[in-house]
């Protein structure tokens, strides 16, 4: 009989291995979010470098990003946080933010902070929006 030592621990996949934390993804995403909506205070817009192509051709482009809020019809702005293309529903559709961009910036560091410190709401909102990004085997 062989005497070894066993474990039930398996050698991690290179895929596992790449993959980044949900989380951090979001955080990166706010982050850009929060730098956007000051350079709207300032009336500029915050663009990134995106990849097409062209007639088959490889090109880099400037692209507006997107922003996470908008304005409604009594002029109050209105915020919904994104994980990819799918709304983060914390509590409902959007957050009420106010009648200005600082009160936008306040409720994006809000939701920094309350990442940071791992606001169990939130990561699970954001849990449920990256499950709606993956594929399902149906």
């Amino acid at each position: 009989m062989l005497k070894f030592q066993y474990s039930d621990e398996t050698k991690p996949t290179a895929i596992k291995a790449r993959q980044r934390d949900p989380l951090d993804i979001f955080a990166d995403a706010l982050a850009q979010q929060i730098e956007c909506v000051k350079l709207a205070q300032q009336g500029e817009t915050l663009t990134q470098k995106k990849r097409r192509y062209i007639s088959g051709k490889r090109v880099e482009i400037d692209v507006d990003v997107r922003p996470w809020w908008w304005k409604n019809s009594e002029n109050i702005y209105h915020l919904i946080p994104r994980y990819s293309s799918q709304p983060i529903l914390i509590q409902s559709n959007s957050i009420h933010c106010g009648p200005t961009l600082s009160t936008v910036e306040a409720v994006l560091e809000q939701l920094q902070q309350a990442l940071q410190d791992r606001d169990k709401t939130l990561t699970e909102a954001i849990m449920q929006a990256r499950s709606r990004t993956q594929w399902s085997k149906s």
